[in-house]
């Protein structure tokens, strides 16, 4: 049987060590831009981020299109869930604002306690041709906020410290490898920063600033590749502040500039990975730094305290008895999951948080929480241990395995003393995965732990005390920061008592993207640690699958099915269909060795993509583990490729079949499968296992000399390409027959030899081979049908080899030849139409239009390149480029998806942790539309919208009715907010009634709340008094025909001044006391915005019906005459046809009962 009769898998265990390996594989060991200097425009302490993404003009202009909140969240009660929140702060007094430091999506700030949620300066970073691979100003690793008196936050000093840190198993993983140069990652992980980022009303006009981001050569101490652990500041001098970075100390005094602290010599066993201050009196200060197994103090008195001194900054070693050590070379075994220590004071104790030794003769394989009491109020440093207090929830960070390296925080109760919170990976309860969350009221040797995480997605990477309660005043705000966003607790974080906060909240990191092959306002998405998600709304995605999401593809021929990968070699269809390819039997290890879906699962890499196409009648799929998979019934029965068949068929499975590139010797594999042991039967086998498959791209080649069919499935791998090539006849219904694995053509990647080869890829020249082993990312078909294979692009993070740069981008002339396309390095293939603007980022994906094969789009580490390629001439093959990232924030796009149909073109961009984003590449000019739907996945980009058909597959209905829009909501429950409700919240109101044969609601009350949800894509926000929403009111008829010929213009003469007319023809009359409405807050792409009106239907008869019309414009999109068009001379004249003809209008009806 297969291993899942396809519920969402497990509690994904989040696995961040693996996916730290498979990261591996994009990282560069040194970071370009250190190598040179900055332009002189940059080179100072302090300089202005330039905003170069910010939109600028109307063409090709992308738009976020989600998520900005996630339903159906992993936790209990399926909260709404966001991405990675690594650092947060919140005002102490009203506790209203609050500023979220996001792992790779920016900071955003609160004015409202979460309720809604603004990006800062969305658009900084340094120049893209100089920032090269790994830093990036919306990775953030802490944020301190020196508070001040306005609720706007307009005089608040704030500085983010940007780049997050990486933990991996064994300990904190070098920030400094070999050669001295900052490392960094990639999309998935962690990426390191510019600097600190600081806004001060008092400098600039408060405009944001990059500090200490100068390259290396200009300042030795710069921060600039490298991430913050924690900015901390002294308790009584405000704009003292102390950082803990992976570079070591550093140290702010007022009227001073930041400075490192040279007596803390920094190393990977020494690296502050958390500080604190306390103030024993006025001119008594205490800095606490933990590193990866040990606890340092440093005491300042007098004048040294006041600004700190830093010659007189002399750190003792405080005791932590039991502690778990973190010893180099990183072998022992208890330092699985990454030893460290995590602090929180209030004021005169000390808590630490962090792991003990395993004691002699348990059994445990990971050594458990353990939490340590400092007396911070300590007469004298000398001497000074902490006591270790007994009964802490050992199991705080187990999940699949230790995340301790990944998963640790601690915070104070900010007024009862003795009360801690910690913070950890998961636990499952009753309600399922919840957050490993625990409210400690310790004494002076005990912890006394209380579970209080039900409700919180897992992974929790920060808690924060907060003000008074506004709901209960003898108790205290709690929030959660954690992989699914933020939660907020108004009661002491007792259990049961979170909620999340996390609408418009977009910070989501999706790692792959598919678009539905008609319907353009379904996409799908494979997120870290957030499962698989589909858009399900404008900015409303629904997590499908839990745990981790990777790659991701439609069916073309059907209605809205896809096949995903969970992570390594499980996948499985989103309706349930087929078997598993790999995962297929509950195969149980029961001895020393792997189970045969163990070792496959194994070699395949933790992320990898899919592919399918429609040919010769019938759907291809295809997907790679260390070998190719493929199926041509959508996984009810799958083959190796070029074999054909399954290797998985039969009790004993063949692991050697079709391997593409074997790298482990025969081993042995042990299959136990049965429910228990007593019906259970063991297979026992040999084992083999190969280069992990990056991605396959199937590609329909022309038909062969004798009038066959060609299917292509090419492969890609870390060394090598492979291209398998299966026929058949035209018209026939078998499957198609493949060319046998010793006659497959394939393309090695590999470096250089020394001599020829070496002379002739530091010359440019074309070369037989892919000078690129170990850092190629993706690949694309550019035409099958040129040469005998087809050419096609493959993607590389361009790390250099023997100290030439390599190009990030490399094209296959379908015979023998790769050449480099200019794209990052000069050649005489590529010139860029601005050559200022050379991107020299890793590409990490590639995407060809089939609709136009000239033009390539290529994914890169800071936005999104077009080339243009034109064939013939000297050189034969050349490229022009351009950035093509005009709105874009200046973050790491992961993959690309087209969606081309209806007479819509759309270029989707997977950007990390700020969701999906769109490019129209129909309308290279974007006109701002403000807009009502007709369905939940409508985008009015067609117009006439139908009310059915193909463009309506993958939706919830279809067809769907003209008078059923899910942007007018009849409330009668009370369960959205009062004013201003969200799209999440507005899906979740309960519908008034059901529907009869006259409407579509139907309800006993005659007071109502009606919500009408105004969208509005444009890349600037519209101000509230810019946006007017209008609600009318009709009976309705029994033929459902209600006249607007007379309505509409009317409705046009009173819409520039937004009049409200004395009456109003056609029988429509006003449904609440005003026409025309505006929403509380402005409008913008990322959140639509709800006006509620209050209808009084108590005049009205049992039994009548009656219809709603809501019309929605904007400054920037009137409604006009032109809104009755129905295509060619037709014109609408009716409320049915109105809602299709018009992106301004829609409808919903209800009877009375």
């Amino acid at each position: 049987m297969a291993r899942y009769d396809w519920p969402a898998p497990p509690r994904g265990d989040d696995r961040p060590q693996a996916r730290a390996a498979f990261l591996d594989r994009y990282r560069p060991m040194q970071d370009p831009g250190t190598t040179g200097p900055l332009p002189k425009r940059a080179r100072s302490r302090s300089r202005r981020a330039v905003a170069h993404t910010a939109p600028s003009g109307d063409h090709n202009l992308w738009l976020p299109i989600g998520p900005t909140v996630m339903t159906n969240g992993q936790a209990g009660g399926d909260p709404n869930v966001a991405g990675r929140i690594r650092d947060l702060q919140i005002e102490p007094v009203k506790g209203r604002r609050l500023y979220a430091a996001s792992a790779g999506g920016g900071a955003w700030f609160s004015a409202d306690r979460g309720e809604t949620w603004t990006p800062l300066d969305d658009f900084q970073l340094s120049d893209l041709s100089d920032v090269a691979t790994i830093s990036s100003a919306l990775s953030c690793g802490a944020v301190h906020v020196i508070w001040g008196a306005q609720d706007d936050g307009s005089d608040d000093v704030v500085w983010v410290g940007t780049g997050e840190p990486r933990l991996a198993a064994g300990g904190l993983m070098p920030a400094l490898p070999a050669g001295g140069d900052p490392g960094g990652g990639l999309p998935g992980g962690n990426l390191l920063g510019v600097g600190f980022l600081n806004r001060d009303p008092a400098v600039a006009a408060g405009a944001w600033q990059v500090v200490k981001g100068d390259v290396r050569t200009t300042d030795p101490d710069t921060l600039r590749g490298h991430g913050f652990f924690r900015i901390a500041g002294d308790p009584s001098v405000k704009n003292q502040l102390v950082a803990a970075t992976t570079n070591g100390l550093y140290v702010l005094v007022p009227g001073g500039t930041w400075t490192k602290a040279v007596s803390w010599v920094n190393g990977l066993a020494t690296q502050p990975l958390d500080v604190v201050l306390t103030r024993l009196a006025p001119d008594k200060l205490r800095i606490w730094v933990a590193t990866a197994s040990a606890l340092m103090a440093a005491e300042l008195t007098g004048a040294d305290a006041n600004p700190i001194n830093l010659g007189a900054l002399v750190f003792t070693a405080v005791g932590l008895p039991g502690v778990a050590k973190n010893p180099l070379p990183r072998t022992a075994r208890l330092n699985r999951g990454g030893t460290r220590i995590r602090l929180a004071t209030d004021g005169t104790k000390l808590f630490a948080l962090g792991r003990a030794v395993i004691p002699a003769g348990n059994s445990r394989q990971d050594p458990p929480a353990a939490l340590w009491l400092v007396d911070a109020a300590a007469a004298s440093l000398a001497g000074l241990a902490a006591v270790r207090l007994t009964g802490m929830a050992e199991d705080l960070f187990l999940s699949a395995s230790d995340q301790s390296d990944y998963d640790m925080c601690i915070e104070t109760h900010p007024t009862t003393a003795g009360r801690v919170y910690v913070g950890g990976a998961t636990v499952s309860t009753s309600t399922g995965w919840n957050a490993a969350l625990y409210r400690c009221d310790t004494t002076a040797t005990a912890a006394n732990p209380t579970l209080v995480g039900e409700g919180v997605h897992a992974d929790v990477h920060v808690v924060r005390g907060g003000p008074v309660s506004p709901a209960d005043a003898t108790k205290h705000t709690l929030w959660v920061g954690c992989d699914g966003g933020l939660f907020r607790s108004d009661a002491d974080g007792d259990a049961g008592t979170f909620a999340n906060l996390n609408d418009g909240l977009a910070v989501l990191q999706p790692g792959f993207v598919a678009s539905h092959p008609t319907n353009p306002g379904v996409v799908a998405a494979g997120f870290q640690d957030n499962g698989t998600a589909i858009r399900t709304g404008d900015g409303v995605w629904r997590q499908s699958f839990r745990g981790d999401g990777g790659g991701v593809v439609f069916d073309p021929a059907d209605k809205g099915r896809y096949f995903r990968q969970y992570t390594q070699a499980t996948w499985n269809s989103s309706d349930g269909s087929g078997i598993a390819p790999v995962e297929r039997r509950q195969a149980r290890a029961k001895s020393a060795l792997k189970t045969s879906e163990t070792i496959e699962s194994q070699a395949s890499l933790f992320y990898s993509g899919a592919t399918a196409v429609r040919h010769g009648d019938e759907t291809h799929l295809a997907f790679g583990s260390d070998r190719v998979w493929y199926s041509r019934d959508w996984g009810r029965s799958w083959v190796t490729l070029p074999t054909a068949t399954d290797p998985r068929g039969g009790d004993n499975p063949n692991l050697a079949q079709d391997v593409l590139n074997p790298v482990a010797g025969p081993a042995t594999y042990s299959d136990t499968v049965g429910s228990t042991d007593c019906c259970s039967s063991t297979y026992v086998g040999t084992g083999a296992s190969g280069s992990g498959v990056i991605t396959v791209k199937l590609s329909v080649a022309p038909n062969d000399a004798g009038g066959r069919l060609v299917l292509r499935a090419v492969a890609l791998y870390a060394t090598g390409v492979v291209w398998m090539v299966g026929s058949r006849a035209a018209g026939a219904s078998a499957p198609f027959t493949w060319t046998p694995m010793a006659t497959t053509p394939r393309q090695k990647i590999k470096d250089p030899l020394p001599g020829a080869e070496t002379t002739a890829f530091q010359a440019g020249q074309p070369l037989a081979f892919l000078p690129a082993a170990g850092i190629v990312s993706d690949l694309s078909v550019h035409d099958p049908a040129l040469g005998p294979l087809g050419s096609c692009y493959v993607a590389t993070t361009g790390t250099p080899y023997g100290g030439t740069g390599r190009d990030t981008l490399w094209f296959f002339d379908g015979k023998d030849q790769w050449m480099p396309t200019g794209l990052r390095n000069p050649h005489a293939n590529g010139t860029w139409s601005t050559p200022a603007d050379r991107v020299t980022s890793p590409a990490l994906g590639v995407l060809v239009d089939p609709d136009l094969p000239s033009t390539v789009y290529v994914a890169t580490s800071v936005g999104v390149v077009k080339g243009t390629l034109t064939i013939g001439g000297a050189p034969t093959y050349s490229w022009v480029w351009e950035r093509f990232m005009n709105g874009l924030p200046t973050a790491a796009v992961q993959d690309l998806s087209l969606f081309s149909g209806s007479g819509v073109k759309l270029l989707r961009a997977a950007i990390q942790s700020r969701g999906v984003w769109e490019v129209d590449l129909g309308q290279v000019v974007t006109k701002p539309r403000t807009f009502l739907r007709l369905y939940p996945t409508d985008t009015r980009r067609v117009l006439p919208t139908p009310t059915g058909g193909a463009l309506l597959n993958g939706d919830q209905q279809n067809p769907v009715h003209w008078d059923d829009s899910p942007d007018i909501v009849i409330d009668t429950t009370g369960a959205a907010a009062a004013t201003g409700p969200t799209e999440s919240q507005l899906a979740k109101v309960p519908k008034a009634g059901p529907a009869t044969d006259r409407a579509q609601v139907s309800t006993k009350a005659r007071h109502l709340k009606v919500h009408v949800l105004v969208h509005h894509r444009w890349s600037d926000a519209l101000p509230a008094a810019k946006v007017k929403v209008a609600l009318l009111r009709h009976s309705y008829p029994p033929d459902g025909v209600v006249p607007i010929t007379l309505l509409w213009p009317a409705l046009v003469a009173a819409a520039p001044s937004a009049a409200q007319p004395a009456a109003l023809p056609d029988g429509w009359s006003r449904a609440s006391t005003d026409l025309w409405q505006s929403p509380a807050d402005g409008v913008d792409t990322r959140v639509p915005k709800a006006v509620t009106f209050d209808v009084d239907l108590s005049a009205d008869a049992t039994g009548s019906a009656v219809v709603f019309l809501a019309v929605v414009m904007s400054e920037l999109d009137q409604i006009s005459a032109a809104d009755l068009a129905l295509g060619g001379a037709n014109t609408a004249q009716t409320g049915d046809q109105l809602v299709t003809s018009s992106p301004h209008a829609a409808a919903k009806s209800l009877q009375l009962s």
